[in-house]
């Protein structure tokens, strides 16, 4: 899969060819960093990407030995992916100024 639209939306920058794995480290690096300085943006984010907080809520009370920052990770990948395949399958308007997300 190309992950170059979830680099871009995300604001990543991509070296070479990335893996699942390598677009999940740069977010879990992200979630990291906002979990210290910034819950509150962080739950925001997740938010305006669509991802729903009884979703959230559920990953975060069936912690297990995975840390915080690495399932709110996947919760983000998974969601851009999604976004990614619809995109692809239905196509996308040109987006209405100042409503880009």
């Amino acid at each position: 899969m190309e992950y170059q639209e979830i680099f871009d939306d995300l604001q990543l920058a991509k070296v070479g060819q990335s893996s699942n794995d390598d677009l999940l480290n740069h977010i879990e690096e992200r979630v990291q960093h906002f979990l210290t300085y910034d819950r509150g943006l962080l739950l925001s984010y997740m938010y305006r990407l669509d991802i729903e907080e009884k979703i959230i809520e559920k990953a975060l009370m069936n912690q297990n030995e995975e840390p915080i920052s690495l399932t709110l990770a996947k919760l983000i990948l998974e969601r851009q992916i999604k976004r990614l395949e619809t995109k692809k399958k239905y196509g996308s308007p040109p987006p209405i100024e100042g409503w880009e997300y």
